[in-house]
């Protein structure tokens, strides 16, 4: 029995799932539930992650406007296109619209709890993203810099986070 499409644009998604379930157990990523966090607006909050494999040190970008925090960049609510603030969020840190050398590694965490309704309808969705040290890439604004991570278990969970398959794909970038 076949059943007629209405658009193509849910095949991506089909192939995906596919080979999610062709892929040992042991290397999918672990099952992501949402984080019951209320937000007000859609935030992408992301890590992005620059190892060094020679000398073992892996860094993460952090603002340090206030206390140091993870990049975060908002979703006007009139904009439906995910990729413009993040790359609004690229331009403000590396001063370019370039993603050369930046590789959105997929989504971390979803936080969301739609209650009391019509108050928390935004959500904030945890980016992994992969800063390639040998590109040059430079921080251009003073309110961020590199921070090394020198706890050996989450420097292992972020190196292996890094690799293909890890996490849940981002299909919206």
């Amino acid at each position: 029995m076949t059943l007629p499409l209405r658009a193509g644009d849910i095949l991506p998604l089909i192939e995906m799932a596919a080979k999610y379930y062709k892929t040992p157990a042991a290397e999918r990523p672990l099952p992501c539930l949402p984080v019951i966090n209320a937000h007000h607006k859609i935030l992408f909050r992301t890590v992005f992650v620059q190892q060094d494999q020679i000398r073992k040190v892996v860094n993460v970008l952090v603002n340090t406007t206030g206390s140091l925090h993870l990049p975060l960049a908002m979703m006007p609510p009139s904009d439906r296109n995910f990729m413009q603030p993040w790359t609004k969020l690229i331009q403000d840190i590396f001063n370019t619209t370039s993603l050369k050398g930046i590789s959105i590694c997929g989504i971390l965490t979803v936080e969301h709890c739609g209650k009391p309704e019509a108050m928390h309808d935004g959500m904030c969705i945890t980016l992994l993203a992969h800063v390639n040290a040998t590109d040059q890439i430079h921080i251009s604004n003073d309110r961020y810099r590199w921070h090394a991570i020198n706890d050996e278990n989450l420097k292992s969970l972020l190196i292996n986070k890094l690799k293909d398959g890890r996490t849940v794909r981002a299909v919206f970038f």
